[in-house]
């Protein structure tokens, strides 16, 4: 799987943005549950090895236990919140860890309509093109 991620980061155009989501597994219901436990510390490994390999200029990152994750695989100790992007949506910068500063926003992942991902992803961009020009 993280051999087909480097190969996917690699043909992304730069500056770009780069998704990562997690699908159903195949199989029983057994199966499908051990597999969703597993895919938020699955995701934040994907995120430490992605920024360990190339600069972003900020984070989107959708539900709580994903957020919980990434923000341990990166090291931080929180968010230092600036704003809500909508309800139950915030941005800010990650605090502490090796990525301390960097713009990152969160959602629940039950949170919002069709077009809260979107807002939430605009909402990073310009996060990171603040940080980036001060």
């Amino acid at each position: 799987m993280l051999g087909r991620l480097q190969e996917l980061l690699a043909a992304a155009p730069a500056p770009g943005a780069v998704g990562v989501r997690a699908v159903p597994a195949e199989g029983n219901d057994r199966v499908r549950a051990q597999a969703a436990r597993r895919i938020p510390e699955a995701l934040g490994e994907i995120v430490r090895r992605c920024l360990a390999d190339r600069p972003v200029g900020g984070l989107y990152v959708t539900g709580g236990d994903v957020t919980v994750q990434v923000m341990a695989a990166l090291g931080a100790e929180g968010i230092e919140l600036e704003e809500e992007v909508l309800p139950l949506a915030v941005a800010g910068r990650l605090r502490g860890g090796p990525h301390g500063g960097l713009p990152f926003t969160t959602k629940g992942g039950l949170i919002g309509g069709p077009l809260a991902a979107v807002a939430c992803v605009e909402h990073t961009r310009r996060l990171a093109r603040r940080w980036r020009d001060r």
